[in-house]
């Protein structure tokens, strides 16, 4: 099935972190309690396909009348109507039926006439009342395998459990190619909606815990991380030290790997370079990949500042630096924000980190994406999450001004950064000031100069 082509669900975030889509003949289990948002899943998989590509579906309910549906999600911004007057759309209402055999045969009928691409079928725990277990799993499975002989439609099948091993009296899981299981829980004083992707045949993707969603009118469902989750795992116990001990006792000791570090100044430029010295030392010293991404600057102009950059003890280049092999690999990513959305940007970020796997990032800031700042904090939040998991150790560039104005959006940072450039004896430095968000240490403070020396912007002590 791997070798199939790739159909997008339309999901918005779901299909970049399936790498594109899923195969076309794809049969998919979507599991969870009542409320977790399935029944618009479906509904959204179906109105994206018609809408967007073209693609004939069918919703085949044995709960809902088609009223009572087309209503509902016409307040979610998805109008069933227009495109079943266009012929895209067809919902099939199998209220009346008693038996399980009856309705089997129905949608195998239906399905053979009509050859539609995209098929949801809400609910397959419904069946259970139209039969005895036995009766009912051996009804399933004829549907399950006359769905599999369509290698050009993708089916979702919906079910109502609190997990999908709950069904397996129901349903043989092997027959399934991807199941997604949706969870609604109350965190604090507002519920949070998560997805988690129990497996994909065929499908390529990053393991994983659950992932955050929401449902809004016109959005409908679309996955981020609401920015006062704390589910971001634990950072690795390997430490990454500078040649600088007042770096590394700023940082109490030294970076973990995987550590995400804010670095917050009142000249974005002076951060930006700051930014660029540690992460060229640590890829330097360590080895590995070395991402910059950037919203201001061209790649040459990036790779300009890349060649001047050095954390050292002392202003003088020693031979043990000078002959230092260079024995890490830099890629410099610019975007255009004129001609890209929010979405398509941070789809863009999560897709070159699972394709890089660098090692080290620094990233411009994002506060310059033009949107709307919640909604920007969520991508970049929902990114810092895959980093995290991915143990990829990034510095990411603030203005000040955002740390005032907005200092919730901090608390998903292990490190904080606060540099002020002012002038120390008459030297150009930088006040630092860091905190870690898990308090395990005290805030510190140091100052340390900044020279340019035969062209290099060199960090070092005062």
């Amino acid at each position: 099935m791997s070798t199939r082509e790739k159909r997008l669900l339309g999901i918005n975030g779901l299909d970049s972190i399936l790498g594109g889509g899923v195969p076309r003949g794809s049969i998919i289990l979507v599991t969870g309690e009542s409320g977790s948002g399935k029944t618009i899943f479906g509904a959204k998989f179906l109105y994206e396909g018609a809408l967007r590509y073209g693609e004939k579906g069918i919703y085949i309910s044995f709960n809902e009348s088609k009223e009572k549906f087309y209503n509902y999600m016409m307040k979610l911004g998805m109008d069933f109507h227009d495109l079943e007057r266009r012929g895209l759309i067809h919902y099939e209402e199998m209220l009346e039926y008693r038996s399980v055999n009856e309705i089997v045969n129905r949608i195998s009928n239906i399905l053979s006439k009509f050859g539609y691409s995209r098929i949801t079928i809400d609910s397959l725990t419904s069946l259970k009342m139209l039969g005895d277990e036995r009766t009912v799993k051996e009804s399933i499975r004829t549907l399950l395998t006359n769905l599999a002989k369509s290698r050009d439609s993708i089916t979702l099948l919906i079910a109502n459990c609190r997990s999908p091993n709950e069904l397996t009296s129901l349903i043989d899981l092997s027959l399934i190619d991807g199941i997604i299981h949706l969870d609604v829980v109350e965190y604090h004083d507002f519920m949070i909606r998560k997805l988690k992707i129990i497996k994909f045949r065929g499908v390529d993707i990053v393991p994983q815990e659950s992932l955050i969603f929401d449902i809004t009118p016109n959005k409908v469902i679309r996955l981020h991380v609401p920015i006062r989750i704390e589910e971001i795992p634990p950072l690795s116990e390997e430490l990454y030290t500078f040649d600088n001990d007042r770096i590394n006792n700023l940082l109490g000791g030294g970076i973990r790997k995987g550590a995400q570090v804010a670095v917050v100044s009142n000249i974005p430029k002076i951060g930006f370079i700051f930014s660029l010295c540690l992460a060229k030392s640590l890829a330097m010293k360590y080895g590995g990949r070395l991402l910059v991404r950037t919203y201001t600057l061209s790649p040459n102009e990036v790779d300009i500042l890349l060649s001047k950059c050095y954390v050292l003890e002392s202003v003088i280049l020693n031979e043990d630096v000078r002959r230092r092999p260079k024995n890490y690999i830099k890629h410099i990513m610019s975007h255009s924000l004129t001609s890209k959305d929010l979405f398509t940007i941070s789809s863009e970020n999560r897709a070159m980190d699972l394709k890089l796997r660098e090692d080290f990032l620094v990233a411009d800031s994002f506060e310059l994406i033009p949107a709307k700042f919640t909604d920007v904090a969520r991508e970049h939040v929902n990114n810092i999450w895959l980093r995290k998991k991915l143990g990829i150790t990034a510095f990411y560039n603030y203005h000040k001004s955002t740390y005032i104005e907005h200092p919730e959006l901090f608390n998903i940072y292990d490190t904080i950064l606060l540099l002020e450039a002012q002038t120390y004896f008459g030297r150009a430095c930088l006040k630092i000031s860091a905190t870690n968000f898990a308090r395990l240490r005290p805030p510190s403070e140091s100052i340390l100069c900044y020279d340019i020396l035969k062209d290099s912007y060199i960090l070092m002590h005062k």
